[in-house]
């Protein structure tokens, strides 16, 4: 069995429930061109080391080199697509994935005045033509400030997926069904928008702008998903609750969250002066 017929036996089994289903495709495809769609029981650590070399020296979209995060996630699906194949005896045994090294998750979350100056460059703005873009685009910063859902998980809702104070979310990026709960304005917001017009490449186009417009366009950790980090750090700071910031979120393992578990300075002068 080569890669390209592994991949296309079992990449619906394994992905098609969760949200990242097309990158675990594409990203398994450039798998299959750059290692020549290899048998699978020729995969050893050897062929993945020569696969590593040449990911690194691709750019991203951005132009700048592949990060290791990057790498390691295009050589994940690899290893899982292997470890399916040897759960089912297709292969004798796993070979060693090489791993790079990572560099420090970001830790950016939104100012209460970053919050503000963000909404306010959305509205003044004179790139956004359409008034609908540019109604939909504060929803959509709203809802995911309020929310903590993916930026793909809000673009992808139907008017199936709200039920009153929560979204019900059945296609996520585990493969588990989860539900969210809605503060008033995000149910208002959804109820009012949803399905979204505005597209994902449109909301990245248009976030870049907003950087730009309030002087953030040099801060690399000023990105939407920043959005879902100022949800778990309020969420947090809150309640003290790291379980409850989890199941928000909808993370599988716990120390994924442990992420979010910020102190900022202010916090800490606060708790040594009381």
């Amino acid at each position: 069995m080569k890669l390209s017929e592994l991949l296309s036996v079992a990449g619906k089994p394994l992905w098609r429930d969760k949200v990242g289903c097309s990158t675990f495709h594409s990203q398994t495809k450039r798998a299959i061109e750059i290692m020549n769609d290899p048998m699978i029981v020729d995969i050893d650590t050897n062929m993945l080391d020569k696969y590593v070399e040449v990911l690194e020296t691709l750019k991203s979209h951005k132009g700048k080199p592949l990060t290791g995060t990057t790498i390691n996630r295009n050589v994940s699906v690899i290893s899982t697509l292997l470890g399916y194949a040897r759960k089912r005896n297709w292969i004798e045994k796993l070979p060693y994935f090489p791993r790079k090294s990572e560099s420090p998750h970001r830790v950016r979350w939104l100012a209460p005045a970053e919050e503000t100056a963000v909404f306010n460059a959305i509205e003044t703005a004179k790139y956004l033509i359409a008034r609908k873009h540019r109604e939909e685009m504060k929803a959509v910063v709203r809802i995911l400030i309020d929310t903590g859902m993916r930026r793909g998980e809000v673009l992808g809702l139907t008017k199936d997926n709200l039920d009153g104070k929560w979204v019900r979310l059945w296609k996520t990026k585990t493969g588990k069904a989860r539900s969210v709960p809605l503060t008033p304005e995000a149910q208002r917001l959804l109820e009012e928008h949803v399905p979204f017009e505005i597209k994902p490449w449109q909301v990245h186009r248009l976030w870049a702008k907003v950087r730009e417009d309030i002087g953030l366009e040099k801060d690399e950790q000023f990105v939407l998903h920043t959005l879902r980090h100022t949800t778990a750090t309020r969420l947090l700071k809150k309640t003290s609750n790291i379980a409850m910031v989890q199941r928000m979120l909808g993370h599988s393992n716990i120390s994924t969250t442990l992420r979010y578990a910020h102190i900022d300075d202010q916090d800490l002068l606060d708790a040594v002066n009381s």
